[in-house]
């Protein structure tokens, strides 16, 4: 979890407290969701959970102005919308077309593709990269297989892989990543 807000204010060691809980308390909840059940109503609702309550991060309200993280720039606000539905529009289409039981490898691709794109859309003005990991995880948990992990000693790859799929649409160095046995 990053320990600076988009507002470029640290967050205090009660905020902090309170978004790690929310999102152990989340993951467990969020179970409850099948995968053709994701929608943006729920992506959402997520948010807003994961946001703790902090007001500063506006949970489960899409962004209003423009946002650079990293290097990189959010989607246009008047973009969000429309590209969260074709998003979730391939994932319902993906459900459709594996069934009750893909395999570790779909699930870990298609995982990371909702990742990717949720980070590269930024649909929220805190908090996209805790959805997003949330959302990779639940989809996996939801199958039966194991989530990623990205722990603090691969946060600058994980960082450059998440630049490479938003400048390129390119998945394999965040692919890589989630092949790497944790040290």
């Amino acid at each position: 979890m990053g320990q600076i807000a988009s507002d470029g204010r640290p967050f205090t060691p009660d905020e902090t407290q309170r978004l790690e809980q929310a999102l152990s308390l989340l993951l467990i909840t969020c179970l409850d969701t099948r995968p053709l059940g994701l929608t943006a109503k729920q992506l959402r609702r997520w948010h807003r959970t994961l946001s703790a309550e902090v007001p500063r991060m506006s949970g489960g309200v899409y962004r209003s102005g423009d946002v650079v993280f990293g290097s990189l720039f959010g989607l246009p606000p008047h973009e969000i919308a429309p590209a969260i539905g074709a998003l979730l529009s391939r994932h319902h289409q993906w459900v459709r077309r594996v069934g009750s039981d893909p395999d570790d490898a779909a699930v870990t691709l298609h995982g990371t593709y909702l990742h990717a794109e949720l980070i590269r859309v930024h649909p929220f003005a805190d908090g996209n990269g805790r959805l997003a990991r949330l959302v990779q995880a639940w989809l996996s948990l939801s199958f039966g297989h194991f989530p990623p992990d990205y722990p603090p000693e691969q946060r600058p790859a994980y960082y450059s892989a998440l630049s490479r799929y938003c400048l390129y649409r390119d998945l394999e160095p965040l692919m890589a990543l989630n092949a790497e046995e944790p040290t």
